[in-house]
């Protein structure tokens, strides 16, 4: 199980992004292990307000939220519980 900063979540989503084919092929590879990834919920706010930043598109920032919440093998975990359980998004 890996915790995947929102930082890399917005290099997959940015193809101009510096990192975008280091993190693309890493998160590739990670899903094909069929390992679990884990994403704060904060992360919904992190990635969607750097999409719309960076396009200048609100809507870019929605959809780029959408393609988070139905990542394969995703779950998130609120910063608020003690222990880390997953949550249903």
């Amino acid at each position: 199980m890996s915790v995947v900063d929102a930082s890399v979540w917005v290099a997959v989503l940015m193809a101009g992004d510096a990192n975008h084919d280091a993190a693309s092929r890493w998160l590739r590879a990670h899903v094909e292990s069929g390992e679990a990834t884990l994403l704060p919920t904060l992360a919904l706010t992190e990635v969607s307000g750097a999409v719309a930043c960076r396009t200048g598109d609100s809507s870019a920032g929605a959809r780029a939220t959408d393609l988070l919440r139905s990542a394969p093998g995703a779950a998130f975990v609120s910063l608020m519980n003690r222990e880390p359980r997953p949550l249903l998004v």
